[in-house]
């Protein structure tokens, strides 16, 4: 299995369209995993509609990207990781 890691703080403008090119894709056996960063933007809306078919975080407060995809490796249970920026 796939895991696709997105880690995001106040993408909205970019997220949708980054969600709808991962559901586009052919291979299935993947898994998505999203931590959001304390977004205040909108992106936590964009996501609240894909929490029961996509691993979705919310984090209280931004803790950096480094720390956010850890987070999301920690998360992951795919064989193969794909670390995968919203823009």
């Amino acid at each position: 299995m796939v895991s696709a890691l997105i880690v995001t703080w106040n993408s909205a403008q970019y997220l949708q369209q980054c969600l709808a090119s991962v559901d586009c894709q052919d291979y299935r056996d993947m898994e998505v995993v999203v931590i959001d960063n304390a977004s205040t933007d909108g992106t936590r809306e964009l996501l609240r509609p894909l929490e029961s078919k996509w691993h979705i975080i919310y984090n209280d407060r931004n803790v950096g990207f480094a720390a956010g995809q850890n987070q999301a490796i920690r998360a992951a249970k795919g064989d193969w990781l794909l670390c995968l920026n919203p823009d």
